[in-house]
């Protein structure tokens, strides 16, 4: 098979999918190359999961969803919690700077078949790249690191490149692409010193594996009124505090109240019924409902396992957008809300 010729495009893509079927020695597949960090959500109602992405039956919302639920309801008193909340470790150009050399060791360390491991070196090598600035071309270079972006192998590679991270860290180690959270208590004895151990680890892994954390983006999350707010550092960077941050399109506060998101799927999902009522002249039901159904509301609905809202008003700011959807359909103004007396 050459993979320059055209006539092999149609094998290597069979190849492909093929591949995501292969099974190892001992029966394992290539979903399990990773042990307890790379499971599906099947399998994660049963045992422990920290991986979230690029897998079967996997849902980002579930990401903070869970983890969050299991630190919160695990204190046993919510109002003392006292939690060190590390979301937001950020690799820097993650799928850009995955070295290939040793990327192909780690293949070959999970029994993977040589010829499986060949092919995807091949696959690989030989890339070049150069730079194009007003029209003038720089010299081409040969690339040694990343992984295709676009392609249906390059987030399966990637995923198993760093399928090793969580190894050793005591918190509570949930990864999504390139973004890596830790959870650990710190209202238990040595809970700060094990932050800092986790936070060692992970600085030597990415030495080890030549994959780098963007320090800038790396920031940190205090739960709980009697967190000690202690100081840490990655790479003899301080980890810059945060109140509040997005994670997965979730915008995740301390305090875990739910009124930041809400006001932001509310001003998205008012902002694309604006764009509905300016663009479709139309105010019938059948042309309307479809459209409000297929772009306005999933912004009202992403996610509403976690941020489902208690205050009244958080739910009248959610309430206001469906009621301005109704007074645009014809035969729909006034018209009672389901759940409303």
């Amino acid at each position: 098979m050459h993979l320059h010729s055209p006539h092999s495009y149609p094998e290597v893509l069979t190849l492909i999918r093929h591949l995501l079927a292969i099974k190892l020695e001992g029966d394992r597949k290539i979903n399990s190359f990773c042990g307890y960090t790379q499971k599906s959500y099947r399998v994660f109602t049963a045992r422990t999961s920290n991986t979230w992405h690029f897998m079967p039956y996997a849902n980002t919302v579930l990401s903070p969803v869970t983890h969050l639920h299991k630190q919160v309801t695990g204190s046993g008193n919510s109002a003392s919690l006292g939690l060190q909340f590390v979301p937001y470790l950020d690799f820097s150009k993650a799928f850009d700077t995955v070295p290939h050399r040793r990327l192909i060791n780690k293949l070959q360390s999970l029994s993977l078949d040589s010829n499986i491991v060949e092919w995807i070196r091949q696959w690989l090598s030989d890339r070049q790249q150069r730079v194009v600035v007003n029209g003038v071309y720089s010299a081409q270079g040969l690339v040694t690191s990343g992984v295709p972006q676009g392609s249906v192998l390059g987030p399966i590679l990637f995923n198993i490149f760093i399928s090793d991270i969580a190894e050793g860290i005591n918190g509570k180690v949930c990864l999504f692409a390139e973004d890596t959270k830790i959870c650990n208590r710190v209202d238990v004895p040595g809970g700060i010193s094990q932050m800092t151990n986790d936070l060692g680890k992970l600085k030597k892994w990415s030495e080890l594996w030549q994959l780098s954390f963007n320090v800038d983006k790396c920031k940190i999350m205090h739960l709980g009124r009697k967190n000690p707010r202690a100081e840490y550092r990655i790479f003899d960077t301080v980890l810059t505090s945060t109140s509040e941050e997005r994670d997965l399109g979730v915008i995740i506060s301390e305090d875990l109240r739910v009124s930041s998101q809400c006001n932001r799927a509310a001003g998205n999902a008012g902002r694309m019924l604006g764009c509905v009522g300016r663009g479709i002249s139309s105010r019938k039901r059948e042309v309307l409902m479809p459209l409000y159904r297929a772009l306005v509301r999933p912004h009202l609905e992403y996610c509403v396992q976690y941020r489902r809202p208690y205050l009244q008003k958080d739910i009248d700011i959610l309430e206001r957008v469906q009621r301005r959807a109704t007074k645009m359909v014809y035969g729909l103004k006034g018209e009672k809300l389901p759940g409303k007396a």
